[in-house]
């Protein structure tokens, strides 16, 4: 649930982006989609319209940051057919805090040993 999860249409374009889901959204997006996508929050703006949309998110109050995934899902959102998306499905290793860099740090070691 430390994740955004990503609505798509048809074409794999993006209709919106919930940042921390809850499980009926979690439900929903599986059933609307027939996946769950999950953002990793690897994206290709255009500098000018990402600007003018981070410049507007507002702060969230509990982290004291603007959220980018909460930026991009207002983009796909008020601009149809402009946010594509490209499936990927394989591990990921969670990287939502520092506590994870060991983590992370452990899993590329071990499967990127040629690095």
């Amino acid at each position: 649930k430390n994740c955004a999860i990503q609505f798509t249409d048809d074409e794999g374009f993006l209709e919106q982006l919930i940042e921390k889901p809850t499980d009926e959204q979690i439900v929903e997006c599986q059933n609307q989609v027939g996946r769950l996508g999950i953002s990793m929050n690897i994206f290709n703006l255009d500098y000018d319209i990402a600007l003018q949309y981070m410049r507007s998110q507002p702060l969230n109050l509990n982290r004291n940051e603007k959220e980018l995934p909460e930026a991009v899902g207002r983009i796909a959102r008020e601009n149809k057919k402009m946010v594509k998306t490209f499936p990927v499905s394989e591990y990921m290793p969670d990287l939502t805090s520092k506590t994870d860099l060991g983590i992370v740090q452990e899993y590329l070691e071990k499967e990127f040993t040629d690095i």
